[in-house]
């Protein structure tokens, strides 16, 4: 049996699986995104607590298949107490990487911005878009649609702030429109590259972004969390 070293994850979504056991899918440091089997999961004493969500864990996957076991699984000091509203932007957060990352594809990059999120989430405060656009940016471009906020994609033109620009997943940024393309301005552009939230609109422009291009990888799937975060803002806010 092939066994992969002791390493950091996170669960992002467990399941029952036979009579005792649960299917874990985690977020790994060194393996990226991978399912693994708890046997006796669901009666082991302490397994309940072990395998929540925001909570960091050191792990041991055994298996050769794609659907490996969980040998070995502890906590560790490392939690995220997220409530209210950043309880839902985690949970949208973990389904997110479980519906576009691939299996058993390595991301350092992605799971230091996912931790990056979850302490950003965890500090009081009323806007946590910051930590949202941290990890759907960082996804975009482990996933191949990384782009130069700065530069027009076709012709290598410097942004200007004062031009409004067209953006879309597959040309990124240009002054002609494309199918599915939408408008953004330059400034809030360079904002996005420097992540300088400080620029009035920038945040929502990275958002309006961000939606149009994981919304075109999702396929028409939806995000329960979205509805989840939806229902809690309409009774926080009723």
């Amino acid at each position: 049996m092939h066994r992969v070293l002791l390493q950091a994850a996170y669960v992002l979504h467990s399941r029952p699986y036979r009579e005792s056991s649960q299917i874990v899918d985690l977020l790994t440091e060194a393996d990226g995104k991978a399912s693994a089997v708890m046997k006796g999961g669901g009666r082991r004493k302490g397994a309940p607590n072990t395998l929540q969500p925001f909570t960091e864990l050191e792990i041991e996957l055994g298996g050769r298949g794609e659907l490996k076991s969980l040998i070995r699984c502890e906590t560790t000091n490392l939690r995220y107490p997220l409530a209210g509203a950043a309880l839902y932007a985690g949970l949208y957060l973990n389904e997110l990487l479980l519906k576009l990352l691939q299996p058993l594809e390595s991301s350092r990059d992605v799971f230091n911005a996912y931790k990056s999120s979850l302490t950003f989430l965890s500090l009081p405060q009323t806007n946590l878009e910051p930590g949202l656009r941290e990890l759907e940016f960082t996804l975009l471009n482990e996933l191949g649609f990384g782009v130069d906020f700065c530069v027009e994609s076709a012709t290598g033109d410097v942004v200007k702030s004062n031009i409004a620009y067209h953006f879309s997943l597959t040309e990124g940024v240009s002054r002609t429109p494309e199918p599915y393309s939408i408008v953004i301005e330059g400034r809030h552009l360079l904002a996005m590259a420097e992540r300088d939230w400080s620029v009035p609109g920038s945040l929502a422009a990275a958002k309006k972004l961000t939606r149009r291009c994981l919304d075109e990888l999702l396929g028409g799937r939806p995000l329960h969390s979205r509805e989840l975060m939806r229902s809690y803002l309409k009774l926080t806010k009723g």
